[in-house]
């Protein structure tokens, strides 16, 4: 961990400082409140979304390997930071107030954050800016088209495990084509760890992220592609009359949180002065302020988040560095359950190649399911403009439509291991953002809850091009 922070901070030392400056909620401090507040919004919501709280509990909760792993990486970084001189490291933050040593707790809120891509940190500028009718505070919501990600975020990537049958050595191969920005936070940065004994891996992982996301070791090589699938559900609340930050649940008034938050903001001239601004949540999550809904006399938009309780991506990827076995690699995503929001294609030496959607995917009953795709069917407004967006709106008033739990889930409402969408071949498996139901088109995926993809739906035409490739048969 030391060594290979200290070799990612000679490179990206200020995108790793900007994050933990974001999760901390201090961007208004070092830098003012933003064009159009930006900061300020960023504050709140990190606030709101309680990264540090969860990062302190969850680091307690980790194993001693990758306790040890975490507060090497923060001592490698720190340790460059004093080598260097905060006014020598290249990049934005040369110099700046902000670029400072950093803890454990507050890399592992980053980390923290990073599980929330696909959630809570699309989101952020949806629930910062979430005021009930009357306030001051009210301002126009963002785009519904922006709910799945930020504009232009295009996580489409490309990913190939072949088995036996379909490569000459009858080992296993992996095409790795993730598609990724070239900068920013979500680049991906690559290195070479050995740890003689214990790791031995090669790959691409994100800004400020020990070991490998996307890589391969002596036994075992894998790849991921965004999924298809849902990371949070929308609820639609029906306001209490008279009272806009009351709902109905099963026929009764229930009062949302308020959660009244302070940051500090630089101004000007230099000085700083105090904000505040009150949040508020359903017992599902925060309210949203989505355009051109927002939050009304008679409607609320709240959601839930299927990555919130996610403190495991680390141990899940260093498991998977240290895999010696297709048998081990599975064992990580049964016992570990830490992928957030990516497919996964696999192959190993031995020619085996497996395909999973093992990313955090809320569990709803049948019932809650064909409720959801009627209104949608039946032509209800909201419902049909949500899911025109990819997404799942349900009625937050009905018990029926809280998430289930089941046997073998790692965390309450979440779909387990043995529900997961996974198939094993000895030709091969591949995604490339479509769902699991054509992961090898001679066996189709199907019968999985529509919240990890469509089955039986017109494919893009990258999938197309992916499957042509990997099927046809030259003269």
């Amino acid at each position: 961990g030391f060594g290979q922070a200290y070799a990612f901070a000679q490179d990206h030392a200020c995108v790793l400082a900007d994050q933990i400056l974001k999760v901390r909620s201090e961007r208004s401090l070092f830098l003012g409140p933003g064009e159009f507040g930006q900061h300020l919004d960023s504050d709140f919501a990190y606030l709101m979304l309680d990264v540090v709280k969860r990062a302190e509990a969850g680091l307690e909760r980790q194993s001693p390997d990758v306790r040890a792993l975490i507060d090497g990486y923060v001592a490698g970084y720190n340790q460059y930071l004093a080598d260097t001189g905060p006014e020598n490291v290249v990049g934005s933050c040369g110099g700046q107030a902000w670029l400072r040593p950093i803890s454990s707790v507050d890399l592992f809120a980053y980390y923290v954050d990073l599980g929330l891509l696909a959630s809570g940190n699309a989101l952020a500028g949806y629930l910062a800016t979430a005021q009930p009718p009357g306030s001051p505070l009210v301002r126009p919501g963002g785009p519904v088209s922006g709910l799945r990600g930020p504009p232009g975020s295009g996580f489409g990537s490309n990913g190939w495990a072949l088995g036996r049958a379909s490569t000459v050595s009858g080992a296993g191969m992996v095409v790795a084509n993730p598609h990724f920005p070239w900068e920013g936070e979500l680049k991906l940065w690559e290195s070479q760890v050995t740890v003689p004994g214990q790791v031995n891996v090669y790959g691409v992982g994100l800004m400020g992220v020990p070991g490998s996301l996307i890589g391969f070791n002596e036994h075992m090589a894998w790849t991921h592609t965004f999924s298809d699938g849902q990371r949070f559900t929308i609820y639609s609340l029906d306001l209490v009359e008279g009272d806009p930050t009351s709902y109905m649940y099963e026929g009764k008034p229930r009062k949302m949180e308020a959660r009244s938050f302070t940051v500090q903001v630089r101004q000007p001239d230099g000085g700083l002065k105090d904000q505040e601004r009150t949040l508020y949540a359903s017992h599902y999550g925060p309210i949203l302020n989505v355009a051109p809904f927002g939050w009304t006399d008679e409607l609320a938009l709240s959601y839930r988040d299927a990555n919130i309780d996610n403190t495991d991506l680390i141990e899940q990827f260093f498991g998977m560095n240290r895999a010696t076995s297709m048998a081990e690699f599975k064992q990580v995503y049964e016992e570990v359950g830490g992928i957030p929001w990516v497919n996964t294609m696999a192959a190993d030496k031995a020619g085996n190649a497996w395909y999973i959607d093992a990313s955090a995917t809320a569990r709803l009953s049948q019932a809650a399911i064909d409720g959801w795709l009627k209104k949608v069917e039946d032509g209800d407004f909201l419902a049909g403009v949500l899911h025109g967006q990819g997404l799942v709106l349900l009625d937050g008033g009905d018990k029926l439509n809280e998430w289930t739990d089941g046997p073998g889930a790692r965390r309450p409402g979440i779909v387990p291991y043995a529900e997961f969408p996974q198939i094993d071949r000895e030709d091969f498996v591949f995604n490339a953002n479509d769902s699991h139901w054509l992961s090898n088109p001679a066996a189709p995926l199907e019968g999985y809850s529509p919240l990890h993809g469509f089955e039986r739906v017109p494919q893009s035409p990258r999938t197309r091009i992916n499957m042509r490739l990997l099927t046809e048969v030259g003269a």
